[in-house]
């Protein structure tokens, strides 16, 4: 799976919890994600060469701090000062508190003080945190490029996508989510390679003009 963001939805309230009955407003609309609950931030997440990585081979270029994580623990502030410190990109508004009656008052607000010191961007060790709750100009802002994104089509189309990699090449599977069709140019982060249209419900394929 190619995922550019991690979005890390807090500790006060399970995934379904928060985004049950609606759409999570603040995903990237050109670069694909992945959710992180507190448990990968702490245990599974490292920092290397820029990037976040896990050791089940996800790669991200950017940790978002989304869905609850306004209300954050010092023990969720700590990892994510030790991502920042390695390298990693941090993109998210300051806390505004903790979700816990533990943990040191004073550590906590020396920290937060430290990761959001009032600038739009605060270099930490070999990393550093954006502070903005606008996630896709925050991965502009540091080069990375949409994965997919499509000029045309009729007015409120909807085409989400997942990008997986291969040893030979990339496939992104698209939804048209609108009962219509639509015709567009679509725009794919791949160089070097000759495209085909692979239809899901055939089984078919065919080239594609490009």
């Amino acid at each position: 799976n190619v995922a550019d963001v991690a979005y890390f939805y807090g500790e006060e309230a399970p995934l379904t919890g928060l985004y049950g009955d609606k759409v999570v407003g603040d995903v990237p609309k050109a670069n694909a994600y992945d959710f992180a609950n507190f448990d990968v931030l702490d245990a599974a997440m490292r920092s290397e060469g820029g990037e976040i990585f896990t050791p089940g081979g996800a790669r991200y270029k950017a940790l978002y701090l989304g869905g609850s994580s306004q209300q954050m623990t010092l023990a969720a502030l700590r990892r994510i000062a030790a991502l920042a410190e390695a390298g990693a990109t941090i993109v998210g508004v300051r806390p505004v508190g903790t979700p816990s009656l533990a943990g040191d008052a004073a550590a906590y607000d020396a920290l937060v003080a430290k990761l959001w010191p009032g600038t739009p961007v605060a270099m930490i060790g070999k990393g550093r945190v954006i502070a903005s709750a606008d996630i896709d100009a925050a991965v502009a802002q540091i080069g990375v490029a949409p994965d997919f994104r499509f000029a045309g089509g009729q007015d409120g189309a909807e085409i989400p996508f997942v990008h997986r990699a291969f040893a030979d090449g990339e496939s992104y599977f698209l939804v048209n989510r609108k009962d219509r069709a639509e015709a567009i140019e679509a725009h794919f982060r791949v160089t070097g390679k000759v495209p085909e249209l692979w239809h899901a419900e055939t089984g078919t394929s065919e080239p594609v003009s490009y």
